[in-house]
């Protein structure tokens, strides 16, 4: 059996990730799966979790995984792509999908254009798709996000950062040209940074840092399916 295992990003849930997922498991019979991170989904409590919390629940999946699997899928968005490139570098992981994944911090220029935008659009009586930003600022002024939270964030990054010159298995590394929480380039450093022969980077024009959820995830969902279903290089027929 084929495992998948889904990975959501810093302050989100698996609701960033579930188009994808749903698209896999209606296209595919993989066991899926996507874990909740310790202090994240629909309510936040970051107050007392810690980057290693959050890198134990998720390579506690994997075990989990691959008592069921023969050979293992990773998809990783935003800060659980940074995970999944940690557990690719120490597992035999099949292949990783790495989506808007936080190899580099916010990017407040970005941001800064991306709140612009949307006031100027709001004053025109015009309805654009920036409420991630205002949830990402809400959480910020609410107190949900607490500063030891960004810190383990920021040591997460960092922690798993140091693992991607150890990835060999084939990469499929996804960004929108549009993200205002991680710069698009963060994409090319990812593929600079992975050693691995078989790497393929794809940019989305529209697409912002839900990038499951843009308007372009249908073919974000099919090249993803694509990707994991060709054969590997090398790989005999």
């Amino acid at each position: 059996m084929i495992g998948c295992l889904c990975l959501h990003g810093f302050t989100g849930g698996i609701y960033e990730i579930k188009p994808i997922i749903h698209y896999l498991k209606n296209n595919s019979n993989w066991k899926v799966v996507a874990p909740e991170l310790p202090g994240h989904g629909t309510t936040l409590s970051l107050h007392d979790t810690t980057c290693d919390q959050w890198l134990e629940a998720s390579e506690n999946a994997l075990v989990e995984l691959y008592k069921e699997c023969d050979k293992v899928y990773l998809i990783g968005f935003s800060m659980g792509g940074m995970i999944a490139t940690y557990l690719a570098a120490n597992y035999d992981i099949e292949k990783l999908v790495l989506l808007s994944a936080s190899g580099k911090y916010i990017s407040p220029k970005r941001m800064l254009m991306e709140i612009g935008e949307g006031l100027v659009n709001k004053v025109k009586g015009q309805v654009v798709d920036y409420t991630f930003v205002h949830r990402f600022l809400e959480k910020r002024k609410s107190g949900k996000v607490p500063f030891k939270a960004t810190m383990e964030f920021r040591k997460c990054v960092k922690f798993t950062g140091q693992y991607l010159s150890n990835i060999t298995c084939p990469v499929f590394i996804a960004h929108g040209m549009r993200d205002c929480i991680v710069p698009y380039k963060t994409a090319c450093y990812l593929e600079k940074q992975i050693p691995a022969d078989d790497k393929k980077v794809v940019f989305f024009d529209q697409a912002r840092h839900l990038i499951c959820h843009s308007r372009e995830k249908d073919v974000l969902n099919q090249m993803v399916l694509e990707f994991l279903t060709k054969e590997k290089k090398g790989s005999k027929v």
